[in-house]
């Protein structure tokens, strides 16, 4: 039986809702001022207006650190105010290295077999995306930054906080495990039906192992490695 906790139980919808709101607003912004720049610059060498891939991902991905960090940050915040361990989301007993291997393996080569089939599809149908024009600067930090602040703020908030929260609030973990990936599938824009829809099953496959496990650790590190080679393909192609 797992005991109520005031910071769980208060504060789990205001990060299923915010930061689906934020990111998706801040995303349109900067694509907007990314589309505006191009639509000025027709009128001068209509000729040389490309889309920058790589650093309108770069733009995204610096304002993806920063909104996530924020709600990861406020929840260990929120955590240490009530004098509880942050720990005791990665594992029921607070040792993050408490694991048991077969679902942990399982859990990673399916996450990664839909993820790689994914990745095909955009190769498929967006052959000129490429994240080549990012300068050595913007190529370090963008696959340092970006796969861990993923692998690590979105399992600790979309998985360990949300479904744990709401469940000590009564509901189910199977509603818990939906809420929490439909969240999770709308910070990656709603503006993108593909994304949408494999994140959202992403987010499914994650809570499942979530609730069965309750072990963040091999979903950290699923998730970072995915990031990484995905975003490698995008340079290298």
């Amino acid at each position: 039986m797992v005991k109520r906790t005031k910071p769980e139980s208060e504060n789990v919808w205001p990060y299923v809702v915010w930061p689906p709101i934020v990111l998706n607003i801040g995303a349109i912004v900067l694509l907007g001022v990314y589309a505006f720049r191009y639509a000025a610059s027709s009128t001068q060498a209509p000729a040389a207006i490309q889309t920058n891939f790589g650093q309108i991902q770069f733009a995204l991905s610096v304002f993806i650190f920063l909104v996530e960090w924020f709600f990861a940050l406020l929840l260990i915040y929120h955590y240490r105010r009530s004098n509880q361990s942050i720990w005791t989301l990665f594992s029921p007993g607070g040792n993050p290295l408490r694991l048991r291997w077969g679902p942990a393996i399982l859990l990673f080569v399916v996450a990664n077999g839909i993820f790689l089939g994914y990745i095909l599809y955009l190769l498929a149908t967006m052959p000129d995306l490429t994240y080549r024009d990012m300068n050595p600067v913007q190529i370090i930090l963008f696959l340092l930054l970006t796969p861990l602040t993923a692998g690590f703020t979105e399992e600790l908030i979309w998985r360990g906080h949300i479904i744990t929260g709401f469940e000590l609030r009564g509901k189910s973990s199977w509603a818990a495990l939906l809420i929490s990936a439909v969240s999770f599938a709308l910070i990656h824009g709603v503006f993108l039906p593909d994304k949408l829809l494999v994140t959202l099953i992403l987010g499914i496959v994650f809570g499942i192992y979530y609730v069965r496990e309750r072990a963040l650790v091999p979903l950290m590190f699923t998730h970072w490695l995915m990031d990484v080679w995905s975003f490698g393909i995008f340079f290298f192609r």
